[in-house]
């Protein structure tokens, strides 16, 4: 088979030999397979992409990356976007606090004008580089996103937090916090009163769903967390990640078990799935 005219052009055999190699995980002769049919046509990025998906199921995600290093911007200049965001999303769940795919992830929603997501791609850019300590790019990252949004709160915490890890700034020692996705900042519905709720809750009991300031056991903390864990699922879920929606938020209910809305969107996604949640 290998030995086959035309597998450039993809096709049966070539589908055949590129499962073979996946199968047997032979990552060097499938990743040469996929670029030779990819080199003969940047459109027919299918082979890449079953190769990335498969390398990203199997743990190897370093490999991923140095695939999606060599043929992203072709698959950009191609007009297969969504693909590429698709995959470099899934590569940076894979690979927690690594620079590369967020930098990439930045650079494409920027190629694209897509307003919507690079803020939040910036805001998670500027906390990696702020956990591997390259406080000068993390500076330029988080002033980026203050110059897009002025009025943002979370921006302008994030700048000034690396300000004063560089010493740039007076106000206090620079306190470590949680990572907060920019979209994470979203406002808080005022308390729901019941009929006949004349009296305060005990203390440490919840009685109403998170986000409310009569459920006195869910702290700042607990409230910002869920927030920003609520913001990354819709953002996986619009890229078709269903499963990670779901660990998600399955997360969030092993924190806070009685938050109404989430419970109420896991339902959403496991009837959708058809996958019975880990959390009862």
């Amino acid at each position: 088979m290998e030995q086959a005219a035309g597998l450039e052009k993809g096709g049966e055999q070539t589908e055949l030999l590129l499962d073979l190699y996946l199968k047997n995980s032979d990552w060097d002769e499938a990743s040469a397979l996929a670029h030779r049919v990819f080199e003969a046509d940047p459109k027919n990025f299918g082979p890449i992409q079953k190769v990335v998906e498969s390398l990203l199921q199997s743990g190897n995600g370093q490999k991923a990356m140095e695939i999606l290093e060599k043929s992203r911007l072709s698959m950009i200049d191609a007009g297969e976007h969504e693909v590429v965001a698709k995959l470099l999303n899934e590569l940076s769940a894979s690979m927690p606090g690594s620079v590369e795919p967020l930098e990439w992830l930045v650079e494409l929603y920027g190629r694209t004008s897509d307003s919507f997501h690079i803020a939040d791609a910036l805001a998670h850019l500027g906390d990696a580089l702020v956990a591997d300590q390259q406080y000068e790019r993390a500076k330029k990252t988080f002033e980026q996103l203050v110059d897009r949004d002025p009025e943002s709160d979370s921006a302008k915490r994030k700048l000034n937090h690396v300000l004063r890890k560089m010493g740039l700034l007076e106000g206090g020692e620079a306190e470590d916090f949680p990572e907060e996705n920019l979209r994470a900042e979203i406002p808080q519905p005022p308390a729901a009163k019941l009929p006949g709720d004349e009296e305060e809750p005990a203390p440490g009991i919840p009685a109403k769903p998170a986000f409310t300031p009569s459920e006195p056991a869910l702290d700042e903390e607990t409230q910002k967390f869920i927030a920003q864990s609520l913001t990354d699922v819709d953002l996986f879920a619009s890229y078709g990640l269903t499963q990670k929606a779901i660990g998600l938020l399955e997360a969030i209910l092993r924190r806070a078990p009685r938050h109404t809305p989430t419970l109420e969107k896991l339902l959403d996604f496991v009837l959708g799935a058809g996958r019975r949640p880990a959390h009862r």
